[in-house]
């Protein structure tokens, strides 16, 4: 009675155990409970389990169909398997297939985006360089545009500014010869171009005409000018020496101590008797009674703040003194003990 050979399980064909995960997935595919499946299954051993007796082989045809039906069973479980083996193996190529144009058209699809990558690349550089030149463009119209504008300040301030020096509207020659002069300062760049070297010299020109023409201005309206003049033209004029050069509002500014403090050296010259030391403090009363007329006649608000006017005159008070007192001890300094 031919069973048939088992497969072993555990034992491969060195008579080696399989590895642990290797029996583990044998054990889950196949019964326990089968004997075919034992790794040391016996066909004797087997065939007396079926025929214990001699009486048993009596049932030897049941025992055979009963085989028979097994090794159909088998045979067709062999069947459906080497199929869904055979079907896995077509699907598996076909999914190859499938995955290997899926990469292809990928890779595809990479190199397109990696081209317009480098286009668009290439386009934003071009685009860049474009903006850096328009940039580059504006900046000049926008330097040109600004240049031209200062020109014109200087041109129509230069036309407002003569005449309004023949006419003496110093309250317009105040508002609009700073800004003359700040403009003609963004042109110093400029100055080896002969039209802007023409226009400095005009007004250099008309500095020096106005510095003349006010110096007389200011000098007539605090000698007895102020009659017919305003406190706002004679602050007009000042604030015209402040807009002009600096020598100007100096000499103009000593000008006008010295003509306050004139009757002082008059009173207290060296021959006069209240110039001894023993009357200085009428040298001080003096002073004091001359600085607060000032204050009070208004004189003082007629100068600009920065000129501090009445600290300068108190200072050449001072330093005045001193030089009187010096000079006069010199003197007569037998009398001194």
């Amino acid at each position: 009675m031919d069973v048939g050979n088992a497969p072993a399980v555990n034992v491969d064909d060195n008579g080696e155990n399989y590895s642990a995960s290797v029996s583990a997935a044998i054990a889950e595919l196949l019964p326990d409970n089968d004997p075919f499946c034992r790794a040391d299954f016996d066909v004797t051993a087997y065939i007396n389990t079926l025929f214990p007796t001699e009486q048993s082989l009596s049932q030897l045809d049941d025992v055979m169909e009963q085989i028979q039906h097994q090794i159909a069973d088998l045979d067709g479980e062999i069947a459906e398997l080497v199929e869904v083996q055979s079907a896995s193996g077509s699907d598996g190529h076909t999914a190859l297939l499938n995955a290997r144009s899926a990469i292809q058209e990928l890779f595809t699809r990479v190199r397109e985006i990696q081209a317009k990558t480098e286009t668009s690349e290439s386009m934003v550089k071009e685009i860049t360089r474009d903006i850096k030149q328009l940039d580059v463009a504006k900046r000049n119209l926008t330097g040109s545009i600004t240049t031209l504008h200062h020109l014109h300040i200087l041109l129509s301030g230069l036309d407002s500014l003569g005449g309004w020096i023949e006419r003496r509207r110093y309250g317009d020659i105040a508002s609009q010869l700073p800004a003359v002069l700040n403009v003609l300062v963004l042109f110093d760049p400029y100055m080896a171009v002969p039209q802007v070297k023409q226009l400095a010299d005009q007004v250099r020109d008309l500095k020096s005409r106005l510095s003349v023409q006010i110096a007389a201005d200011f000098k007539e309206a605090f000698t007895g000018g102020m009659a017919h003049r305003s406190s706002q033209e004679i602050l007009d004029i000042c604030r015209v020496v402040s807009a002009l050069d600096p020598s100007v509002k100096a000499e103009l500014s000593t000008w006008f101590v010295d003509q306050q403090l004139s009757e002082y050296h008059v009173l207290y010259a060296d021959t006069e008797d209240i110039a001894w030391l023993d009357r200085i403090d009428q040298r001080y009363r003096w002073f004091v009674t001359k600085l607060t007329e000032f204050e009070r006649s208004g004189t003082s608000n007629l100068f600009p703040a920065d000129w501090e006017m009445g600290r300068r005159l108190t200072n050449d008070f001072c330093i005045t003194t001193r030089e009187m007192l010096d000079r006069l001890m010199t003197k007569r300094a037998a009398e001194l003990d």
